[in-house]
């Protein structure tokens, strides 16, 4: 005769596994949080070779001492990704102004180029050099361009001017290897002399 005792533990067994909850899905977040682990790293190696993207941000993040020019590019990733919270904030605004402050530099520069030219066409004995009046030009076109590419800079031609003249007297005596008294004292050129493209000064006495 068949035993009921083991087909009652059976229906025991069975009506306990019935009444179990159903297992739990697995955490969702543990994989993002993997995936982007291996993002970061893919992403680091990818800059480092040069071909990173927006989202390819190095880690750990560079600092400016560090690599100037991968932090710059790092910098860049990060405000086009617009993760601003990694900014490098101070050191970024201190680079913004020394870019600005460059182009102010690059005019006045300019302008002192102009100026020794202008100088030697006008004093030195003879006919201007060629290599003279295509300095000239291209002094001329560079502030130009600056100008274009940043208007507020004609409001300071004006004022760096004079500076630019001081500093180009020594330089025209030496390059035209005449004596310093020479030239002015002042500026003998008007502001719309220094970048008129067209403007060469005649040779006192010429006329």
């Amino acid at each position: 005769m068949p035993s009921t005792h083991t087909g009652t533990q059976s229906r025991k067994r069975r009506r306990k596994r019935d009444s179990l909850p159903p297992p739990s899905p697995p955490p969702t977040h543990s994989r993002k949080r993997n995936c982007s682990i291996r993002i970061t790293f893919r992403d680091m190696k990818a800059t480092q070779a040069g071909i990173g993207t927006a989202a390819n941000v190095p880690f750990p993040l560079p600092g400016r001492t560090d690599d100037l020019a991968l932090w710059l590019r790092t910098q860049a990733m990060l405000l086009r990704a617009r993760r601003f919270e990694l900014l490098d904030v101070d050191n970024l605004a201190q680079e913004v102004e020394r870019l600005a402050k460059s182009e102010h530099l690059e005019l006045g520069e300019r302008l002192r180029s102009v100026c020794v030219e202008l100088l030697k066409c006008k004093y030195h004995p003879g006919p201007p050099h060629q290599a003279w009046l295509d300095n000239l030009d291209a002094q001329r076109e560079r502030i130009a361009e600056l100008i274009a590419q940043s208007p507020c800079l004609a409001n300071y031609v004006s004022e760096y001017v004079d500076k630019s003249y001081r500093s180009a007297v020594p330089l025209a005596a030496w390059e035209a290897r005449l004596p310093f008294a020479t030239f002015p004292k002042s500026n003998p050129f008007s502001t719309a002399e220094l970048i008129d493209p067209d403007f060469v000064p005649a040779q006192p006495g010429s006329g």
